[in-house]
C-alpha cells in the first residue's frame, strides 16, 4: 500500500512508464518510490507542460535485487 497526499498518483506499466493525461499546463515535480529502491529515492524531477499538455521526462532507480523467501525441499511442510 502506498499513501500520497497528492491527488496525482500513477502506477507504470510493464515498461516502466505512465501517462497523466488531464494534467493542465503548469510545473510539477514528479516523485519517484518502489519498495526495492536500492537507495533512497531519487531527487524530484521538474516537469514543465505547456498547453499541448505533451512532454516527457525520464527517471531512472537502482532497485536491489528480487527478495524471495527460500522454499523448502520438496516434501517438506512450509
Amino acid at each position: 500500500i502506498y499513501v500520497s497526499e497528492n491527488p496525482v498518483v500513477a502506477k507504470t506499466d510493464a515498461g516502466g512508464k505512465v501517462q497523466l493525461p488531464d494534467l493542465p499546463a503548469g510545473s510539477y515535480e514528479i516523485h519517484v518510490w518502489h519498495p526495492d529502491l536500492k537507495k533512497a529515492p531519487p531527487k524530484p524531477t521538474l516537469l514543465t507542460l505547456d498547453e499541448t499538455g505533451t512532454k516527457a521526462a525520464e527517471v531512472s532507480v537502482t532497485l536491489r535485487g528480487v527478495r524471495r523467501k527460500q522454499l523448502p525441499p520438496v516434501g517438506e511442510d512450509y
